[in-house]
């Protein structure tokens, strides 16, 4: 790890405090791997069996009361991985696992490593074409689904013949022995495919030596052991949870999944206490909601790791977790990417303030070392902004089927070819005391919810909308970071609506890629080169969007309330009661907020996902009566009643 030389002083004096922070989380029996060069590294499987032996009768991973020990992972994986050398033989091949987060699929990941081959996690929330899509390109022959998921998977597997795996099949009969295939030092583990620069998703490969550096590296900085309970909170088509599946399996710890889509996460502060969690790591987003839905009195005595990252965190934000926390636990703030795991760890207490609104993102981890580029592609003098380069052995090999972007981002280091140069397209700088402070994308890439969005994605499935003659996507810098505002011009003749615009989008990509704002347009700015002209797209205001739904004024005391309390959380000048909150541009975030005022404003809890279930305004507030309706005696509701006689009488046909 090579430091900067801005000021040693300084440097020393905080790298001394973060090493004090991380010490008073380690576990005196944990971190224990080894990586002295990487031919000595032992293969991941192998790995993976040795705890198995060592741990048998452990829990290694638990979802909804569902237990599997160690021994009990370890044959199940080894069934599947005999069910697909028999139907598919021996040769690497990608396998695309449909399924929702669930002990079957831990099993079906590890089945497919121990088979030689290599899993590619598909999400059951993103649209049909973006799945047959990647399927395409994976050219795979076989995919394996769940239950839940098994009609769709046939279908996406249709137009190529692709065979069709449930769990259960894999998991019947077969050898439970480990199985005898000869696997490559250098072969792939899995493939990620996040938004690319085309329109186009693209595929980040990830082989087995990069996932035992990554894994080693968390289980020696966090200390990981067989005592550790780990919280999964992030899908696996996210980099997120690999550092804590792979660094808890290869230590003896016990993984404990929780389905962020199919669980209602006002139920994630009992989980963490309940589960007995010590390390739960995840996105910003997902922190800002469990510090939303926490009560005054939660408390999580057993965490003694939060690990955050995957998306820019403020500093409002970690002052609100640190709220949140028991004095024994750390903070991890880090910054880690598709292609490399982790880049940077920071490390921050109860009592740690950050003195910038966004925090930095730490030192360099082991085994990397980054460097600030100017435009010329030589590093920049301390303390100015360039793009961030990383350099180091572990790192993805780049991406499936894609040469030319593979080159575009990789190079060898000219002074020794055992290390490889990526360039990240993210821009920062080193701090006086050696830290990084990013600052922003070289390009049109995001984080949205803790994915990596390329604005071009976007537009590019704007465009393809019936009725769209041309589109563009703008990001915009909002209070819990940035949010996309779409301009949409229809095509001569065409009757287009925001409403339209939005449904048709949200069959085409995943939720978190839908535009918070749209606006219509009769033309589109262009520059003297006939290109749009993003600097002429004026932010979209706090003006109602022109929905087809007439607006219609708030009729009782109720609606009113409940009508401001969106208005405040969307930033909205005007709700109507009948209003669509999906319409509007409502995400999940804004969702957790308008629940936890709600309790606020009336005492009636309404769980985030009731937004989906009770839409509008004038539903919400129904929810909201009647609720209070069976707290109340008969001559309350009486007179409840009458009030909502007489409100009946108000013309609801009012209209901007």
């Amino acid at each position: 790890m090579r430091l900067p030389d801005i000021n040693p002083t300084e440097r020393d004096t905080v790298l001394a405090k973060q090493r004090e922070l991380l010490a008073r989380c380690f576990h005196p029996t944990g971190g224990w791997m080894e990586f002295p060069r990487p031919e000595t590294i032992p293969s991941l499987v192998g790995y993976f069996e040795e705890q198995a032996a060592r741990y048998a009768d452990r829990p290694a991973v638990s979802y909804k009361g569902r237990v599997l020990s160690y021994d009990q992972l370890n044959r199940a994986a080894n069934r599947v991985a005999h069910a697909l050398l028999a139907a598919l033989g021996d040769d690497a091949e990608p396998i695309p696992m449909l399924m929702h987060e669930s002990v079957d699929m831990i099993v079906a990941l590890w089945g497919i490593l121990k088979a030689g081959k290599f899993y590619v996690p598909l999400s059951p929330f993103d649209p049909a074409a973006r799945q047959a899509q990647i399927l395409a390109d994976l050219a795979a022959r076989a995919l394996i689904a769940d239950p839940e998921t098994l009609a769709d998977a046939r279908a996406i597997a249709a137009p190529s013949a692709a065979r069709v795996f449930l769990p259960q099949e894999l998991h019947d009969g077969g050898s439970e022995e480990n199985p005898d295939v000869e696997i490559a030092h250098d072969a792939y583990a899995y493939i990620i495919f996040t938004s690319g620069s085309t329109g186009k998703p693209k595929g980040v490969i990830v082989d087995r030596p990069d996932v035992l550096f990554f894994a080693g590296t968390a289980a020696n900085t966090f200390h990981l052991c067989p005592e550790d309970r780990l919280g999964v909170l992030g899908a696996l088509t996210f980099s997120g949870p690999y550092p804590q599946i792979y660094g808890g399996l290869l230590t003896g710890g016990c993984l404990c999944l929780y389905d962020m889509h199919c669980e209602d996460e006002c139920g994630l502060t009992a989980w963490l206490r309940n589960e007995r969690i010590t390390y739960a790591s995840s996105v910003p987003s997902l922190f800002r909601r469990l510090v939303e839905v926490a009560g005054p009195d939660d408390r999580f005595p057993d965490l003694r790791l939060i690990g955050i990252g995957g998306d820019r965190l403020y500093r409002a934000d970690l002052e609100r977790v640190q709220a949140l926390i028991e004095p024994g636990c750390i903070i991890r703030h880090s910054l880690g990417l598709s292609e490399v795991k982790h880049l940077t760890m920071g490390f921050w207490d109860r009592e740690t303030r950050s003195d910038t609104p966004i925090p930095p993102v730490g030192y360099p981890i082991e085994g990397i070392e980054i460097m600030i580029m100017d435009e010329q592609g030589h590093e920049a003098p301390p303390g100015e902004i360039g793009e961030l380069w990383v350099k180091g052995r572990y790192m993805s090999p780049g991406y499936w089927h894609r040469p030319d972007l593979t080159a575009a981002a990789y190079t060898r280091d000219p002074a020794n070819p055992d290390l490889r140069i990526y360039r990240t397209g993210d821009l920062g700088m080193f701090r006086p005391d050696g830290r990084l402070q990013l600052a922003g994308r070289a390009d049109s890439q995001l984080k949205l919810a803790g994915q990596r969005v390329e604005l071009s994605e976007i537009e590019a499935a704007l465009g393809g909308l019936p009725g769209v003659n041309l589109a563009a996507a703008v990001a915009r810098q909002a209070t819990d970071g940035p949010v996309v505002h779409a301009y949409v011009v229809p095509a001569d003749g065409t009757r287009l609506t925001i409403e339209e615009v939005r449904r048709q989008m949200a069959e085409r990509v995943p939720a978190y890629m839908l535009p918070a704002r749209i606006t219509l347009l009769a033309a589109m700015p262009l520059n003297n080169n006939g290109k749009v002209d993003r600097k002429a797209l004026a932010p979209i205001g706090d003006e109602r969007p022109a929905l087809e739904t007439p607006y219609v004024v708030p009729r009782t005391p109720v609606e009113a309330e409940v009508a401001a309390i969106w208005q405040a959380v969307m930033s909205l000048d005007a709700v109507g009661v009948n209003d669509r909150f999906l319409a509007l541009g409502g995400q999940s975030l804004q969702a957790t907020r308008i629940a936890g005022r709600i309790l606020d404003a009336f005492q009636v809890d309404l769980p985030a996902g009731r937004l989906f279930d009770a839409p509008t305004v004038a539903e919400m507030a129904a929810l909201i009566v009647q609720q209070q309706a069976a707290r109340m005696d008969p001559d309350a509701i009486e007179r409840l009643l009458a009030a909502l006689e007489a409100s009946g009488s108000h013309d609801d046909s009012q209209n901007l």
